[in-house]
């Protein structure tokens, strides 16, 4: 019996031995960086050595990124840190194609936009204050600050038959002011959706057809003979989406930059087609894009003209499979109708005011 009592001590012993080594002596949050975070909780005053316990393991996935930014002068201006995943530990068919926040591109705000207008929608905005933009724009902050507030409203934006070229002194010019007006207007437009109907006059009770419209000056500028180019896409009567660039390449005819500019348009035609689809409004129908140009229609459906498109880079022929697979179809317009000549030249005022 005595040893039964001796034996049952030393098992409690031992338990209670036991019980206080599992308990948490040290909680350690690697932050991945030179400052760990360490949380110490204290049982006692036994001089066993500290245990640390690993993170949690949904943090084994991530890690601090530390950065200093600097003042003009060298001085520190701020520590910033941020929580990023680690690449190598997402796997394929998972989130192997996670590689950025995604971000609304301003195309897809004005479809939303439309789509609402057209079917009488509530549109609810929100607004999300983050690090990088907290400001809070108006109308006349914008006229106050670019010293336009007294300025007389103009027509057109530039004047019918004006030609930019470079300064003959190759003199530096600060391109800034122009930046920030830019930008200020586009961010205007961006958080004030009342504005960006305004604007654009989304009507309600259009149909929901997809429709392109493409231009280009040839051979536009004066220091290197390129040739701008525009094209605009329409729901309805609401535009949606629209681009006035510089053709990187050096087209020899109108009918080759014709061509250039519908291939571009074709691509933008599918990104919106493919946003469509995800909002449940599928375009059974070739997306039609209207061009001015007979020949370039004619060089979309034909690849025989082999004199006239023997030199074209190989990547403009993947309009001619679109053509083929009635994902899209070019139709010819006159000139005195297409929308996108406002993009790619000045105009008249009554030819200004029809399109736009």
């Amino acid at each position: 019996m005595q040893h039964s009592k001796d034996q049952t001590s030393t098992d409690l012993e031992v338990s209670r031995q036991t019980a206080e080594e599992s308990l948490p002596t040290e909680v350690e949050i690697n932050t991945g960086g030179s400052l760990p975070t360490t949380l110490e909780l204290e049982f006692g005053t036994s001089s066993r050595p500290q245990r640390k316990k690993r993170r949690p393991a949904w943090l084994e996935d991530y890690k601090w990124i530390y950065k200093t930014e600097l003042k003009e002068n060298g001085a520190v201006d701020k520590f910033k840190t941020r929580l990023v995943a680690k690449g190598y530990k997402q796997e394929f068919g998972i989130n192997y194609q996670e590689v950025f926040a995604p971000v609304a591109r301003m195309d897809t705000i004005r479809l939303v936009i439309a789509l609402a207008a057209q079917n009488s929608l509530l549109i609810y905005q929100l607004d999300v204050k983050s690090a990088l933009l907290r400001g809070n724009l108006q109308e006349q902050e914008v006229l106050d600050r670019f010293q336009m507030k007294n300025c007389n409203s103009v027509t057109t934006p530039v004047d019918k038959g004006v030609k930019l070229v470079k300064d003959p002194g190759d003199r530096s010019m600060d391109n800034k002011l122009y930046k920030q007006i830019v930008g200020s207007l586009m961010y205007l437009t961006t958080t004030r959706p009342n504005i960006m109907n305004g604007i654009l006059d989304y009507s309600k009770g259009d149909q929901i057809d997809l429709a392109g419209f493409i231009d280009s000056d040839y051979a536009g500028d004066l220091d290197d003979k390129k040739s701008t180019f525009g094209f605009v896409f329409m729901l309805g009567s609401a535009a949606i989406s629209w681009s006035s660039k510089k053709q990187p390449i050096v087209t020899l005819s109108t009918t080759e930059v014709e061509y250039v500019v519908a291939t571009s348009c074709a691509c933008q035609a599918i990104w919106l087609r493919r946003i469509m689809e995800e909002l449940e409004l599928n375009q059974h129908e070739a997306t039609s894009i209207y061009c001015d140009n007979s020949s370039a229609i004619k060089l979309s459906r034909n690849p025989v003209l082999h004199g006239r498109s023997k030199h074209i880079h190989v990547r403009y022929h993947f309009l001619r499979n679109l053509v083929q697979d009635r994902t899209i179809e070019l139709i010819y317009f006159r000139i005195e109708d297409q929308v996108a000549d406002i993009f790619t030249k000045p105009l008249k005022v009554a030819v200004f005011s029809k399109l736009r």
